[in-house]
């Protein structure tokens, strides 16, 4: 009976490499494609985080102080964009 074995050598040899190279399309059309691929239910999640965000700043606002606030401005589009991508 032949068996082979092949050795780890043997399969580093055998081992292809091929480069990737990914374009810059540049910052203002990349944001804007990104805008156009947003579904409504995209968008109706954007809604609900902002709209979310303003009612907790209209009931909250007067008693949160300024570290608070800052927490909330910065969960809002974290959410935002966890929910988008």
């Amino acid at each position: 009976m032949n068996s082979q074995v092949s050795s780890p050598t043997l399969a580093a040899q055998d081992a292809t490499v091929r480069t990737v190279t990914l374009g810059h399309a540049g910052a203002g059309a990349s944001v804007g494609a990104a805008l156009r691929r947003r579904t409504p239910m995209d968008w109706l999640w954007a809604a609900l985080m902002v709209g979310g965000g303003a009612w907790i700043w209209q009931h909250y606002g007067a008693v949160m102080d300024g570290y608070e606030r800052g927490i909330l401005l910065g969960t809002v589009p974290s959410l935002l964009l966890l929910g988008w991508f």
